[in-house]
């Protein structure tokens, strides 16, 4: 007879194991990308089958993604979600303790990926190994699944990421997901931006320095164009739908909390109903003496609640039109867009997890909007309920030291396990 009680009593008995178990994955993320994702995913791989689940292995040009499953009928059943890769860690003079140690201090553990989402990967893994033995008392399936390309979608063979390809042939059911990432445990978020990323070119014709024109220099028409985009594109306010506004404005003190920014700062940003834009890289030149030919920027939007990518990619064209900048070229960069996306409050999946949250911290969790995006979009568009949440804050991920509380994994894992119990047990 399955106990929620006993159950995450057992997840707390296991805390030693659990964080030797994320030390292990993030310590697997040094060196190189395309090895580290290997390493990661084997790893995971025979954790699993050491636990007695049977794991398929879904590859595409040598990364893979990994699933495994417990219980009945996984099409109408729960997806445990997480995404094995992590974003570089800079330089690592900048770190208290090496990015891929995984030190456990003042009960925290450092390393690049604890947060996003090393840390839910390993609560998930740690709650489904918790359940193994009870499949017979599952109404409905349980689902694993880990996938390489989160941080920067894959081709694969029906377009980009691993996500919807897994989706799309069948390869991954289910009828509703939790996805790992930070979210802080007394918060649920149930919606999200979306991604358009663009790369912006300037041409112009290369000659020796001292010949230079300061206005003329393609750098500074580049620099000229993204301020200039920044101010046009950006001070748009996009309509939510109306079901969504008040869940919008009850999100900034949550977020206020989560990024470590007063919530009067978000709240006149209008974050959640504005793109944000951030250069991300900006290459270009040969010499400091030669003038330079051609230089690009590739940049990222996020695209508000009421607005598509498109939308946005539309804005973007108008702007460098009618603003005098008709000489910089934009280009979509492939597989990178998705449009922003909610699950409504009143679903299921977001009553059986804030019930779960509930039990095991006490407190009803506030259901919020993130500024970020996630596959969430993905599988909201494959008409998945999808919530995520998970240990890690959102302020420190992809950050120089980034950490994760040892209390906060084991509640997530109680919380994972608690709410598989509500959705996937027949009572």
């Amino acid at each position: 007879m399955l106990d929620a009680d006993v159950l995450a009593e057992r997840v707390s008995r296991g805390r030693e194991e659990l964080v030797a178990l994320l030390r292990r994955l993030i310590s697997l993320e040094g060196g190189d990308q395309a090895g580290s994702l290997v390493g990661v995913q084997t790893f995971l791989k025979d954790y699993l089958e050491g636990v007695g689940l049977s794991v398929e292995t879904h590859s595409v040009e040598g990364v893979s993604a990994i699933t495994s499953s417990i219980g009945g009928n996984r099409r109408d059943g729960l997806i445990l979600y997480s995404h094995c890769d992590v974003v570089p860690p800079g330089g690592s003079a900048r770190w208290l303790y090496p990015p891929f140690e995984g030190r456990v201090v003042g009960g925290r553990v450092y390393g690049r990926g604890s947060a996003d989402m090393l840390g839910g990967l390993a609560a998930e893994v740690f709650a489904l190994s918790a359940l193994v033995g009870f499949e017979a008392e599952f109404s409905r399936g349980v689902s694993f699944v880990s996938v390489p390309d989160e941080e920067d979608w894959r081709r694969t063979p029906t377009g980009w990421g691993f996500s919807d390809w897994l989706l799309r042939t069948g390869k991954l059911t289910g009828g509703a997901c939790i996805m790992g990432e930070p979210s802080g445990i007394g918060g649920v978020c149930v919606g999200e931006r979306g991604d358009y990323w663009v790369t912006l070119r300037v041409r112009g014709d290369a000659g020796h320095g001292s010949l230079a024109v300061y206005g003329d220099n393609v750098f500074v028409r580049l620099f000229r164009a993204l301020d200039e985009l920044h101010r046009a594109v950006c001070s748009h306010v996009a309509l939510p739908p109306p079901e969504v506004a008040p869940l919008l404005e009850d999100s900034y003190p949550v977020l206020a909390v989560e990024l470590g920014v007063p919530v009067a700062e978000l709240r006149a940003k209008r974050m959640l109903e504005s793109p944000s834009m951030n250069v991300g890289r900006v290459r270009g030149g040969v010499m400091v003496n030669v003038l330079p030919d051609e230089c690009e920027a590739e940049v990222a939007f996020c695209v508000p609640i009421g607005m598509t990518w498109r939308e946005l990619h539309n804005r973007v064209l108008s702007t460098l039109r009618s603003n005098g900048h008709r000489e910089v070229e934009p280009s979509v960069v492939e597989g990178s867009q998705s449009d922003p996306s909610y699950t409504p409050p009143q679903s299921r999946i977001v009553g059986a997890l804030s019930e779960a949250v509930k039990e095991t911290l006490g407190d009803r969790p506030k259901a919020y909007v993130t500024q970020a995006t996630s596959d969430a979009n993905v599988f909201r568009a494959h008409g998945i309920p999808t919530c995520l949440y998970g240990p890690g804050h959102m302020g420190v991920a992809h950050c120089f030291n980034e950490h994760v509380d040892i209390e906060d994994i084991v509640r997530a894992a109680q919380v994972y396990v608690r709410t598989i119990l509500k959705y996937c047990v027949q009572k």
